[in-house]
């Protein structure tokens, strides 16, 4: 049990339990590592299944959940199973000795079996519940107040094209565009409307980073700078919304955001039992 509120009186307290079962496997086939020209294919493959529940319980709020005049409980319960298949490639080409490019793919179909279930309870006097096997044994329903049931597949590329330029066997100049994904979904965190249970898009990255890694001094100073720019497209985000009465939160595609910035970081190796890292 949790106490959410971290107040002395039971404002908000959380059962909560959880438990996933995974299984997953990678295939790979590799080129020698010699060569000017080296590649890397392969392939992977997951299933997870996960069981949650979760049950809210408030003794001071009377109606918190749905406004009636009882102390309530909600109680969320959600299974959930993905499966998801991937293909890969990544290739290295070296242009010249100091000179190399990288060329890589992915392409991914990702399926998502969701069932979540909401429902308010009343409790009565505090300390009225028990909670028996992931099971709450309340006063009284009050009513579902969340039913959803859906699967949905999404199918998605991304890739990676960079360049890396040595100057020196310890100073390497770097840049790179990346295209990455991530797949769509549903709101774990449903609790109180179905107003919260959209289904969200894919989220895209266009990413471009360029900077220099480097060794000095005999490799006692480790120095790197990178600039990036990050374009997200149906960025997934929380959103706090008014419903009603109650206050929700929806799990929603924002369109177009951007991130801009600079990033620094160092290690310096003072001495044989001294090391100071800072960013």
């Amino acid at each position: 049990r949790e106490d959410i509120d971290h107040l002395p009186a039971p404002f908000l307290n959380n059962d909560w339990r959880s438990e996933s079962h995974q299984l997953s496997q990678e295939i790979r086939l590799n080129s020698p590592a010699s060569g000017r020209f080296r590649w890397t294919l392969g392939a992977f493959a997951i299933r997870e299944k996960l069981d949650s529940f979760n049950a809210y319980a408030s003794y001071v709020f009377p109606g918190l959940f749905t406004g009636s005049a009882d102390n309530e409980a909600a109680i969320q319960r959600i299974r959930q199973t993905t499966t998801s298949y991937a293909g890969f490639a990544q290739a290295y080409f070296d242009i010249t000795d100091r000179l190399t490019l990288t060329l890589g793919g992915r392409y991914t179909y990702e399926k998502k079996d969701f069932l979540l279930t909401s429902d308010a309870f009343g409790l009565g006097a505090a300390g009225a519940d028990t909670v028996i096997d992931r099971h709450y044994v309340p006063a009284a329903s009050l009513g579902r107040l969340i039913l959803q049931d859906v699967s949905k597949g999404w199918r998605s590329g991304s890739g990676r094209i960079a360049l890396d330029y040595k100057i020196t066997p310890d100073i390497m100049l770097f840049g790179s565009v990346s295209l990455g994904t991530k797949a769509g979904g549903f709101n774990g965190g449903a609790l109180l409307s179905p107003t919260e249970t959209a289904v969200v898009d894919p989220e895209k990255l266009l990413a471009y980073e360029a900077g220099i890694k480097s060794d000095l001094f005999d490799r006692r100073l480790r120095l790197n700078l990178s600039v990036f720019d990050y374009e997200y497209r149906d960025q997934q985000v929380f959103v706090l919304r008014s419903a009603g009465n109650i206050v929700t939160s929806n799990l929603e595609n924002a369109g177009r955001s951007r991130v801009k910035g600079i990033d620094l970081d160092a290690t310096v190796h003072a001495g044989d039992r001294l090391t100071i890292k800072g960013s």
